[in-house]
């Protein structure tokens, strides 16, 4: 989104019961440290389609150009059962890797691909600290991110990407080389891994 858009966040939920869900979407500014909460609604009002589709949704409001805006869903039905996606990060049970996405204002026109990694100001950090400092540059700690890529078919968006610092003789080259891992479901062009050399 630019800094002048506000943003539609919509999920569909699956219950054995028509009615009942209730959904939030909780939400914060990189760098901040509570989330923020909105109902998400199924009325046809809120970015979520047509009322009473089974998609629920929330308008969050414009933000700076540059905002890095983390956040996650949670649902519960009419017995109590509750649920957040992304799921808690084990063994901690943390909502730590949650989804994000980086308002940008400039536009691309260049002829090559365009590959955008969104990642928390401290996961940033700690991959560029990783990547110049050993031993710690042995690691394969994966660090939460979005990826966007802009090709000739167009834009795709993947949360929850795996990045880590690619290994082998090149751990502390600057800039590092990054390996992208993508969720077995929801792969990008059918493929698991990209490896990103700078």
């Amino acid at each position: 989104p630019r800094s002048t858009d506000s943003v539609a966040i919509t999920a569909r939920f699956l219950d054995e019961h028509t009615s009942g869900v209730t959904a939030s979407l909780r939400y914060r500014v990189d760098g901040t440290t509570s989330f923020g909460t909105s109902t998400m609604l199924d009325d046809g009002a809120h970015g979520d389609g047509v009322a009473g589709d089974g998609f629920h949704g929330a308008i969050l409001p414009a933000r700076a150009d540059g905002t890095i805006v983390e956040f996650y869903v949670e649902v519960q039905d009419l017995e109590g059962n509750a649920r957040t996606w992304p799921a808690p990060v084990q063994p901690a049970g943390t909502q730590s890797a949650n989804l994000l996405y980086q308002v940008r204002d400039s536009t691309y026109t260049g002829q090559q691909p365009l590959y955008l990694l969104i990642m928390t100001e401290v996961e940033r950090a700690e991959l560029d600290y990783i990547g110049d400092t050993l031993p710690d540059a042995l690691s394969d700690a994966d660090m939460n991110g979005t990826f966007i890529s802009v090709d000739e078919r167009g834009t795709a968006l993947h949360y929850t990407v795996g990045i880590r610092n690619r290994g082998h003789g090149g751990r502390t080259a600057r800039p590092n080389n990054y390996q992208l891992c993508f969720p077995n479901d929801r792969q990008w062009k059918g493929i698991r891994a990209l490896k990103l050399k700078t």
